[in-house]
């Protein structure tokens, strides 16, 4: 028996992770409050990043900010299509608010679980986006096309990017964000 074993929370954390990691590979939908969304993908990440959306920015959502991130990520989603987008909106006018900011929020913690972790650079200012970053990462190991990588779920991409630095560096130690703060949180309280 080992010390996870015995860490109240720590299997239920790691069988979550792998589910959340193979179910990124199935041709499904996922839900927000009851609200059908596609997995969220580098394309939808940088629509609402330039759009300042403060889920993917960060700051204080507003209504208007939960509208907007939805039916970015909806899959009724069209681009000019203001009648339609309107009536999405409209369906969401019942909703509370804090559920679904909180619903958000974890999707968004699912759709990051294996990224890596953010290191300072030392350059002032970025000279590319966090779009180009990945997929030039991406590309360049498995020669998709800008396209695929664009659509592809952030729940796949981060597992391939794991997968490169495992490749890269078999020794390396990779961390998982759920189980690895079950663990922490557990040993802090022991050894506190």
């Amino acid at each position: 028996m080992g010390l996870t074993d015995e860490i109240p929370g720590f299997r239920e954390a790691a069988n979550e992770e792998q589910f959340i990691r193979s179910a990124a590979f199935l041709p499904v939908t996922e839900s927000i409050c009851g609200i059908e969304v596609l997995p969220l993908t580098l394309a939808h990440f940088t629509m609402l990043e330039i759009a300042r959306n403060p889920f993917v920015v960060g700051g204080n959502p507003v209504p208007e900010d939960i509208a907007s991130f939805l039916w970015a990520v909806s899959p009724r989603y069209k681009p000019n299509a203001p009648f339609r987008r309107w009536w999405f909106v409209a369906d969401l006018r019942d909703l509370d608010a804090e559920k679904v900011t909180a619903g958000i929020e974890a999707y968004m913690e699912d759709a990051f679980l294996d990224s890596p972790g953010g290191g300072k650079s030392d350059d002032a200012l970025p000279t590319s986006s966090y779009a180009a970053s990945l997929v030039d990462i991406i590309a360049s190991e498995y020669c998709w096309s800008r396209s695929d990588i664009l659509k592809m779920p952030f729940k796949e991409v981060f597992q391939y990017i794991k997968r490169m630095q495992k490749r890269a560096n078999p020794k390396a130690p990779l961390f998982n964000k759920k189980s690895d703060k079950v663990k922490s949180e557990f040993l802090q309280a022991r050894n506190a």
